[in-house]
């Protein structure tokens, strides 16, 4: 997480907004939160596939055990073992430098805005 915590300051706007959005995924992710995005990550999928790869998925007899560990991992709370105190003062530190760095103005700076947004909601998600 501490290479992508650097490139939310990055002067390329793409990398940047890819960087922090990065980071709030990464800890709803870790948190256990990410079941409420599932459904819609499967359908998405699974609308992807050909009929054939379809077919197979549904036909799987290592499905249900599959579901059932994947079900008890996305549950659980990882974040509590991986965030540090150094860490969580480096997520904590990350808003107001981009305020320091001036990056929410000019070319970009309503696309970093809502990045920031996004990056708030996960963190109070996590």
């Amino acid at each position: 997480m501490l290479p992508l915590i650097e490139k939310c300051f990055n002067r390329a706007l793409h990398i940047r907004h890819g960087a922090i959005l990065g980071i709030g995924e990464l800890l709803i992710g870790l948190s256990g939160n990410s079941a409420m995005n599932r459904r819609e990550a499967l359908e998405a999928a699974f609308k992807s596939l050909s009929m054939k790869e379809r077919n197979l998925i549904q036909e799987s007899d290592h499905k249900s055990k599959f579901q059932e560990v994947y079900e008890k991992v996305q549950k659980t709370n990882f974040l509590k073992d991986l965030l540090t105190p150094e860490l969580l003062e480096q997520l904590k530190s990350v808003i107001p430098r981009i305020d320091k760095e001036k990056l929410y103005r000019g070319i970009g700076g309503e696309i970093m805005r809502t990045g920031v947004c996004h990056f708030i909601y996960s963190m109070s998600l996590a």
